[in-house]
C-alpha cells in the first residue's frame, strides 16, 4: 500500500484507521532481515537512531489470522501494535506464543 504525505514532514493519515503516521526518514537501507520481512508485509515499523527496530505496528483488517505464519521466525522486535486487525483472539495468543519476546499490544 502507498500513502502520500500531506505534510512537508511527510506525515499522514492511515487511510484504514485514521491513525496519523509519522514519516521516518533514515540514512541507511533496510538491512536486518526482521525489517525486510516486515516492509514485505507492509508492516510499519519504527526504528530508534542506530536503526534497531522499536515497534512494528500492524494497521488494518488486512491483518488477520493468516498473517501470524508470515511472523514467524522474526526475533528483534520489542513491540507489536496491532490497530485494528482482524486478528481472532486465538491468532493473537498464538501470536504471543511464537514470538515470547515481543510485547504485543491491541489498541482501539
Amino acid at each position: 500500500m502507498i500513502v502520500s504525505s500531506c505534510t512537508p514532514l511527510g506525515d499522514t493519515v492511515c487511510p484504514h484507521c485514521g491513525a496519523l503516521l509519522y514519516a521516518h526518514l533514515k540514512e541507511h537501507p533496510v538491512d536486518s532481515d526482521d525489517e525486510k520481512k516486515l516492509a514485505d508485509l507492509g508492516i510499519l515499523v519504527e526504528t530508534d537512531d542506530y536503526g534497531e527496530i522499536i515497534s512494528a505496528q500492524l494497521n488494518g483488517p488486512r491483518y488477520n489470522d493468516k498473517t501470524i505464519e508470515k511472523l514467524a521466525g522474526l526475533k528483534d522486535i520489542p513491540l507489536i501494535k496491532l490497530y485494528s486487525t482482524a486478528l481472532t483472539r486465538q491468532g493473537v495468543d498464538r501470536l504471543r506464543k511464537m514470538l515470547p519476546q515481543a510485547r504485543i499490544e491491541e489498541v482501539s
